[in-house]
């Protein structure tokens, strides 16, 4: 009798075990199976240089959507723009890694009219802006990103005070200005999107 009652036991345990091994691998499945998204490491910054359509970009509780990318060529030197969106606003990320890595937030600017050679120096808001560098670059873009139709631009980056920053770039005679500031690397958290579009 005592035999018996063993061998139920044992099918009993079995059949629990099978279940939950079964339940295991359905679990595993499943979140292996989410879409394309991909897993970033939180404390890397390197993926900034490898951010996608549909990936979110956190910065001062606020989600931001990355809506386009495109890549920079200056003579081998090489930075990344991002264009974000949240709701009706957009703004640009800009990465770069030039002894260090260099991250600015900037707004697209349209109270700031410069006709002819951008200057050495210039005024907006109230603060003083010198120009850094002036050169010419390469673009390709990973999706359309706004009426930027000339592959190839004119920039001009400008530096304020407390890391003050405005670019000026200049498409073939079509100039698009934008403002804002450098941010460290670190403040950025990046989430993986599924590599589709949310507002476009």
């Amino acid at each position: 009798m005592e035999w018996i009652i063993v061998i139920a036991v044992a099918a009993v345990a079995a059949v629990a075990i099978i279940a939950l091994l079964g339940n295991q691998n359905k679990s595993s499945g499943s979140a292996s199976g989410d879409g394309d998204r991909r897993q970033y490491p939180p404390d890397s910054t390197a993926i900034l240089f490898d951010l996608r359509i549909g990936d979110i970009v956190q910065y001062f509780d606020e989600d931001w959507i990355v809506e386009g990318k495109m890549t920079y060529n200056d003579d081998g030197f090489v930075w990344m723009e991002y264009l974000l969106q949240l709701g009706s606003r957009t703004q640009w990320l800009s990465v770069e890694e030039d002894d260090y890595l260099e991250t600015c937030m900037l707004d697209p600017v349209k109270d700031l009219d410069i006709s002819g050679e951008p200057p050495e120096q210039l005024t907006y808001q109230g603060n003083e802006y010198r120009l850094e560098e002036a050169s010419e670059a390469n673009m390709t873009r990973l999706t359309s990103t706004g009426q930027r139709t000339s592959e190839k631009c004119k920039y001009y980056d400008y530096e304020g005070t407390d890391g003050l920053v405005l670019s000026i770039e200049d498409w073939g005679g079509q100039r698009e200005i934008s403002a804002g500031k450098s941010v460290p690397p670190r403040s950025l958290t990046v989430l993986p999107g599924d590599g589709q579009s949310v507002y476009r």
